[in-house]
């Protein structure tokens, strides 16, 4: 706990560096996320903060001194969230590495479910100097039919995505059910023992990766015996109804996960993700033990649709040179954070996916009343 407290101390610092004023309004955010967010939120000051200007690869044609003015990064998180503070960390080093003088500066346009961000950068020119941030699974919300939206996610082209979040299972260390429980072929066989039980499950928001992770689970296992109860606090309100024993197993993800497995209140049986957690080496992937399920909440770029494909690539290549930086890969691991870089078509295909999920399970998600 020591070295976690004085990796997020560290974190604080360098983001109270680059703190500064940010449009939008401020939420409280969940967890993992509230203790950043405590670190600062702003982008000002980076003259001072911001990385050494990389030597930008000779470029040459209409391109060659992108960008010359400032490149607004809009942000559909309020200030101090993850979505937020994830664009932060990355903004100056996608700077660092495009060609030109020109700048990243990070803008919240919150509200409307996401949409007010998205649609606005739906509607920006297809220039370079609007890029935006996206989520998952929010970004299929679309899908809902009660919000009645008019645009979906082929309204704007993945760019990449930067960092991953993914989706773990859980049980308390100190519930005797589950003492010979280690691994998610013991979790299936201990609820069809016990199939006269009703195990309720926290998950930290309705409609997020981890909801769809327990139906993904459910349907493998064919379990039946399993109900969601959706905390509309978010993350502290899950975690503190699965510790107060409320609830019998926890659907997270790494983040907000890793904190009960170092404090030994939490057993983690598995990690969605296609491979093994830095966070969490030790622990298996829902692959290795035949759940060929990968999921989490990630977050990504997007840029408006018609982008010329040279200016794409740059823009690309600078987010590829950024997520490789040692730097930033610092600074991210001091925050708890996975990069998890996806080049476009890479990043389309894992959305594409993502909403295939989202659409299959659209009736309990509630997006069809």
């Amino acid at each position: 706990m020591k070295k976690r407290l004085a990796a997020v101390l560290c974190l604080s610092m360098m983001m109270g560096v680059l703190a500064g004023c940010s449009g939008g309004n401020s939420a409280g955010a969940p967890a993992k996320e509230t203790a950043q967010a405590e670190a600062g939120t702003g982008n000002a000051e980076q003259a001072e903060s911001k990385p050494e200007k990389a030597a930008a690869d000779s470029a040459g044609g209409e391109y060659a001194d992108f960008p010359t003015k400032n490149i607004t990064y809009i942000c559909s998180g309020s200030a101090g969230g993850g979505l937020d503070l994830c664009a932060r960390m990355i903004s100056p080093y996608i700077e660092k590495y495009l060609p030109g003088n020109g700048t990243v500066t990070v803008e919240n346009v919150t509200g409307g479910q996401n949409w007010n961000a998205w649609i606005r950068l739906i509607q920006s020119a297809p220039d370079g100097y609007n890029i935006g941030s996206l989520a998952t699974p929010q970004f299929c919300n679309y899908l809902n039919k009660s919000l009645q939206i008019q645009y979906t996610m082929d309204d704007y082209t993945p760019l990449v995505n930067c960092v991953t979040d993914y989706c773990t299972i859980c049980v308390r260390a100190d519930d005797s059910r589950f003492d010979d429980v280690d691994n998610l072929e013991e979790l299936v066989a201990c609820l069809k023992e016990n199939s006269e039980t009703e195990f309720l499950v926290s998950l930290t928001s309705g409609g997020g990766a981890d909801e769809i992770a327990m139906y993904e689970f459910m349907g493998w296992s064919k379990i039946t015996n399993m109900t969601g109860i959706n905390y509309a606090d978010g993350i502290s309100a899950s975690k503190a109804g699965f510790l107060g024993a409320e609830t019998d197993i926890y659907f997270g993800k790494v983040g907000d996960s890793f904190t009960m497995f170092e404090d030994g209140n939490a057993k983690i049986l598995a990690v969605l993700a296609s491979e093994r957690s830095e966070i969490l080496p030790d622990v298996p992937t829902g692959k290795e033990q035949g759940f060929d399920v990968v999921l989490g909440s990630s977050r990504g770029i997007v840029v408006p649709n018609g982008m010329d494909e040279e200016l794409k690539a740059i823009l690309e290549d600078a987010c590829k040179k950024a997520s490789e930086d040692p730097e930033y890969l610092a600074t991210m691991k001091a925050g708890g954070y996975e990069v998890d870089f996806m080049g476009s078509e890479e990043y389309a295909a894992y959305l594409a996916g993502v909403k295939e999920m989202v659409e299959k399970y659209a009736d309990q998600l509630g997006y069809n009343e």
